[in-house]
């Protein structure tokens, strides 16, 4: 296959956008947390997701007794 699909170049248009992109290396245990938000990058992340997760449930649960 020669050349390189448009729609792959997804990082690019997400900073076009104006959003924050961070990229780490594929196989990395990488989480992030933004308010509400938690999103991880790969199957590789879930150590780091379920952490987070788990913090942010934690503090749920202590502000709703």
């Amino acid at each position: 296959m020669k050349g390189k699909p448009e729609n792959r170049k997804i990082a690019k248009h997400i900073r076009k956008l104006g959003l924050k992109f961070k990229q780490k290396f594929p196989k990395s245990n990488y989480a992030v947390k933004d308010r509400n938000l938690i999103t991880s990058q790969k199957p590789y992340s879930g150590c780091s997701f379920n952490t987070l997760y788990l913090e942010l449930l934690s503090e749920y649960l202590k502000t709703e007794k």
